[in-house]
């Protein structure tokens, strides 16, 4: 039981990850994208500060929402709705506390275009991810074999 637990709690960190990534590539892309003139002064200039905030908040609303695909049975939309639960939980967080750390002005083009990339991006991730551990148990993976000896019957 302890050995599927640890196993449980790598692939939720794995998960994470992988959506910190999604996340955070999306983010400087669409970053890269939008002029200076779409962004505003001062969020062109608090990028880094803006990352951290992004990074810190998405780890909180993970935390407590959760990521259910290690579990044994899992529908495809459950894990779509639990990605646009995140993604629309994170968005409101996001967007409040960048409009009271006074970062600037928030383009609402920049932010729409980068949450529903990001909620399309992260639910083919996760898609994917969950497919790809459904053939890696199917092949044998991530299974036990229990002898028992002893028995007087």
């Amino acid at each position: 039981m302890k050995q599927s637990l640890q196993f449980n709690k790598l692939l939720k960190g794995v998960i994470i990850l992988g959506d910190l990534v999604i996340m955070n590539f999306l983010f400087l892309l669409f970053y890269h994208v939008f002029s200076e003139a779409t962004l505003g002064w001062a969020f062109v200039h608090s990028v880094p500060q803006i990352l951290i905030l992004l990074n810190l908040v998405y780890l909180v609303c993970n935390y407590s929402n959760g990521v259910i695909l290690y579990q044994r049975i899992v529908r495809p939309d459950h894990i779509v709705r639990k990605a646009a639960r995140n993604v629309v939980f994170h968005a409101c967080v996001f967007v409040t506390l960048f409009s009271l750390a006074d970062f600037g002005s928030i383009s609402l083009r920049f932010f729409l275009a980068f949450y529903t990339t990001f909620f399309v991006c992260l639910s083919s991730y996760r898609l994917l991810f969950r497919a790809l551990l459904k053939w890696y148990r199917r092949r044998g993976g991530n299974s036990r074999t229990v002898v028992l000896l002893g028995s007087d019957e």
